[in-house]
């Protein structure tokens, strides 16, 4: 018997995480003749503080949003809109980000 030697493959890239991340992803039920919906994510309840997401996000019910601080309030709420215009805020809801899901 000879002498042999093997080669060994290079080790993978690092992977990528996913889960739990840098973001949140605020969903929501779709509004019957709805087209697109608006969302408002902000560090006020009365949307007057800093906006982390402020803008209409096309016909989703759901949306991934980063740029969260630990230990802080946010607070989010949604609008549904078609071509006749946009219906109202539904409630606000908040959050107290303790960890990035």
């Amino acid at each position: 018997a000879g002498w042999g030697f093997e080669v060994l493959p290079t080790p993978p890239p690092t992977p990528v995480v996913v889960s739990p991340g840098s973001a949140i992803t605020f969903k929501w039920n779709t509004s019957t003749g709805a087209t697109k919906y608006y969302l408002q994510v902000n560090t006020s309840a009365d949307f007057t503080g800093t906006n982390i997401f402020n803008a209409e996000v096309g016909n989703v019910t759901s949306q991934e949003v980063t740029g969260f601080s630990l230990g802080t309030t946010y607070y989010w709420r949604i609008k549904a809109g078609n071509t006749g215009g946009w219906s109202d805020w539904t409630a606000v809801r908040s959050i107290y980000v303790t960890d990035i899901p």
